[in-house]
This record gives structure tokens, C-alpha cells and sequence, in this order.
């Protein structure tokens, strides 16, 4: 069974973030979130999906963002390539000849470039 909870890869991190419910944040956790804010930058993707269905090529947006998340976000390099790779054929295919993305994030990530870095990274 697949998880359908974004950005959570396995059940002892669904119990984990139930746990952490209610809690405040120590200065220390503070700091750590925003230097991890800073390291991920404009690259991490909130997995909203809401770029779904706009792609004029047909490249299935949130899932090729969702497996980059996994690779960058998570390091989860087999959770990543198979997430990717269940993509049908036509869902990355636009992705080598795409001139210029219509797709807009709401997090205004440059979706184009990480579609084509998830691409390089993972496809074949």
C-alpha cells in the first residue's frame, strides 16, 4: 500500500508528525527550520499539486516534482526512481522538448528547470 500523505514516506513518519502535534517550537528547532529553508530554497516543492493538468505537453507535474522531492527533499534515491518511472511514457515525454513552461507554482518554484533536473536525474 502507498502512502497518500505528501511529503511523508513511511508510517513511523506519519506517527512522528502525530506526535509532534500541538507542541511549540524551542529556539532550536526555529534556527534548524530556517536554515533548512534556506538550504532547500527554491527548490522544494509543497507537493499541492496544484499544477496538475496544465502542462500543454501533457508532462505529469506534480509526480515528476513529487519523485524530485524524494531524491533532493528525502534522499530517497529507490522511492524516487520508482515513483518516476511509473510515470506513463507520455507523462515526461514533453519534457526534452518543452520551450518554455506555462506551468506556475503557487510557491513560484521554477517548475521548468526542476522538471528538466528531475528528468536528467532520473529518467533511463
Amino acid at each position: 500500500m502507498t502512502l497518500a500523505i505528501p511529503g511523508m514516506t513511511s508510517y513511523a513518519q506519519v506517527e512522528e508528525n502525530l506526535g509532534a502535534r500541538g507542541k511549540r517550537f524551542a529556539l532550536a528547532d526555529r534556527i534548524a527550520l530556517g536554515r533548512y529553508a534556506l538550504e532547500i530554497g527554491d527548490r522544494h516543492c509543497g507537493l499541492c499539486g496544484a499544477c496538475g493538468g496544465v502542462c500543454p505537453s501533457g508532462v505529469e507535474v506534480p509526480n515528476v516534482l513529487r519523485a524530485l522531492t524524494y531524491l533532493e527533499g528525502y534522499r530517497e534515491e529507490d522511492l524516487a526512481r520508482s515513483a518516476y518511472g511509473s510515470l506513463p511514457r507520455g507523462g515526461t515525454r514533453g519534457l526534452r522538448d518543452c520551450r518554455g513552461c506555462l506551468v506556475a507554482c503557487r510557491l513560484q518554484l521554477p517548475v521548468r528547470r526542476l522538471a528538466r533536473r528531475a528528468h536528467a536525474r532520473l529518467a533511463g
